[in-house]
């Protein structure tokens, strides 16, 4: 007979301080063995927001928040079918962190669930405070720099992968999901790519592929001091706020560029390089994706300087097997090349939308 949002009860006294460290007020009954709990947080959160990573032209401009029920709420507004499921898991034995894994019933596979719960449930730490946090404990392989899951704060973008059979990870105090299994290249969509034609959007997806290629080999012919002064200029450019770290970084960059051309330290084709690099790196959707291939941009520096076209080509060798290798909740990484399973329309090429009717293979949904 209690009016609210949420009344539940509890027996255990565990259960019940858990409850009321969330917010919840607890009513005990003399001579009853149980406590009832009522949910009575008011919980000041920002209101939603338009995204600042991963801007659309044409797409949603709807970003997440950092409270749970609202971020879950904005995935039911694009998602308003009853095989959708948001299962709570608390995560940190000191912050008690509320996560939640959303899947849809008749679509995921059912042991993909089950390892992503094993994992989340075995996690073992005093406080998780944001999603970043938790993919570091549920990756396959954490010493390699590559991502092994998607990371977005775009609600249409976890609807999407939702449908495609996929699971999203929700933290609370977050505003970032986490989405997995996921291969290498859907970390080059976009959220533009079906707001546009086909051909543009399959043209847009080679293109970052390109850039992504052009970002790593082509520094290790010009092998220089100018490489670390773009990557400080950048990152000094980033912790400036507002407008003007980005006025910074480019002043920075064309400053250092003449200054280094005027005094013979560098050829006006090595400053071409480096810049026509960093333009490359941008094209990069996925920002985790961008800071890995930049860590081994250097070491393929490296390996130019000592081995020559050997060592370049040599590299290109042992990224390829390391990435065959890798996977993702059990997922192999480089799906659908290898192994080789059915290749849809929305993989590197996006075809038309009325051609994608499976969901990716790899997945077995």
């Amino acid at each position: 007979y209690l009016p609210g949002h949420e009344i539940i009860s509890a027996r255990t006294f565990q259960d019940t301080v858990a409850r009321i460290n969330s917010g919840y007020t607890a009513i005990f009954l003399d001579g009853t063995d149980e406590a009832i709990l009522v949910e009575s947080n008011a919980q000041e959160h920002r209101g939603i927001d338009q995204p600042s990573l991963e801007q659309s032209v044409r797409g949603n401009q709807t970003a997440f928040a950092e409270t749970l029920r609202v971020n879950i709420g904005l995935i039911r507004s694009l998602l308003r079918t009853n095989d959708l499921v948001a299962e709570e898991v608390t995560i940190g034995t000191r912050s008690n962190t509320t996560c939640a894994v959303l899947y849809l019933k008749s679509v995921i596979n059912p042991l993909l669930v089950r390892e992503a719960k094993r994992r989340l449930n075995g996690i073992k730490v005093d406080t998780v405070v944001q999603s970043g946090m938790l993919q570091l404990f549920i990756e396959d392989h954490p010493l390699m720099p590559f991502p092994q899951a998607l990371s977005t704060e775009r609600p249409d973008r976890v609807a999407a992968a939702l449908s495609e059979g996929r699971l999203a990870i929700m933290v609370n105090g977050s505003s970032f999901a986490i989405i997995a299994p996921i291969s290498l290249f859907t970390l080059f969509h976009s959220a533009d790519d079906f707001a546009f034609s086909w051909i543009a959007g399959s043209f847009l997806r080679l293109l970052r592929l390109f850039g992504a290629l052009v970002t790593v080999t082509l520094p290790a012919m010009y092998i220089l001091v100018m490489e670390i002064a773009f990557e400080l200029v950048r990152e000094g450019g980033i912790r400036v706020p507002g407008m003007l770290g980005s006025t910074i970084g480019i002043v920075g960059a064309i400053i250092l560029g003449q200054a280094g051309i005027a005094a013979n330290i560098v050829s006006p084709i090595t400053v071409v390089i480096i810049a026509f690099t960093g333009l490359a790196s941008f094209a990069i959707p996925d920002y985790t994706l961008a800071f890995a291939i930049r860590l081994i941009r250097f070491a393929f520096e490296v390996l130019a300087a000592t081995l020559g076209l050997v060592g370049v080509a040599g590299g290109l060798i042992t990224i390829t097997v390391m990435l065959c290798a890798m996977r993702s909740l059990g997922v192999p990484y480089m799906t659908p090349v290898g192994p080789k399973t059915t290749p849809g329309y929305d993989m590197v090429i996006r075809g038309p939308i009325f051609s994608q009717e499976y969901r990716p293979d790899e997945l077995n949904t």
